[in-house]
């Protein structure tokens, strides 16, 4: 089986402060996932997203920041790859941005997300234990501010990092997982301090196998009917060669 991967994104952000905040779809293909992250500098503010079929994967995550426990929200859902623009509002106007990206052969959660939080200024996410190999970890930095630069997680691979002033700071980055079995956490570094990260493993996409089956026979020799034949070996037995003669009476 093939491990998932990321494809295109697109991102947007709200410099003035504002309840609402639209993203494009990134292009996709027939199959593909799609995701989308938002963050905001909204204190004690509440979040959705318009539109059907999404599943949440972080609904409303509190971030903190220094002397304020919630000063803003974090959000993550998915849906099969189409339509859009999508809205996410939140209840409290303020700056916000987002970032929408496309998984390829998104065969589901092998991993289920964790999300932690810190205050120091070197994001971390911990161990995850797949089951399955060729998994995809999906590990993601969310502030409620523009903390960068940010670094990369070892062993990842940063799709995009995207920041602005007063409204937040995104980075998405992915690790291929060859083989099941526990991923160690790792960590990196930001420019300033407190942060959340969210992270979670996609499994492989089930294969489909076509089996032909080859060096058989398609046509075997018909049988007839049978004709059974008897042979009859008729042999004289018990008569005289001779036979006496009838004189005249």
């Amino acid at each position: 089986m093939a491990a998932p991967t990321l494809g295109a994104y697109t991102t947007a952000s709200r410099t003035t402060n504002g309840t609402t905040l639209a993203i494009t779809v990134p292009s996709y293909s027939a199959g593909d996932t799609l995701y989308v992250a938002y963050v905001d500098d909204a204190d004690a503010g509440a979040i959705s997203i318009d539109g059907t079929g999404w599943t949440t994967i972080v609904g409303d995550y509190t971030v903190p920041a220094s002397g304020v426990p919630d000063s803003g929200s974090f959000g993550l859902w998915k849906k099969p790859a189409g339509g859009g623009p999508y809205t996410i509002t939140t209840t409290v106007s303020e700056r916000a941005i987002a970032f929408a990206f496309i998984a390829q052969g998104d065969g589901g959660f092998n991993v289920s997300v964790v999300s932690a939080n810190g205050s120091t200024s070197s994001p971390a996410v911990g161990d995850l234990i797949t089951t399955v190999a060729d998994c995809l970890r999906i590990s993601i930095i969310a502030d409620s501010t523009d903390r960068t630069p940010v670094g990369t997680f070892g062993g990842h691979t940063v799709l995009a990092t995207l920041g602005a002033a007063s409204a937040g700071t995104i980075s998405v980055q992915y690790k291929a997982l060859p083989t099941a079995g526990t991923d160690t956490g790792v960590s990196t570094t930001q420019a300033s301090t407190y942060w959340t990260t969210h992270t979670f493993a996609i499994a492989p996409t089930a294969s489909a196998h076509d089996l032909t089956a080859t060096g058989i026979a398609t046509g075997a020799a018909a049988l007839g009917t049978p004709t059974i034949a008897q042979v009859h070996d008729l042999t004289a037995t018990g008569i005289a060669t001779g036979a006496a003669a009838l004189g005249t009476p």
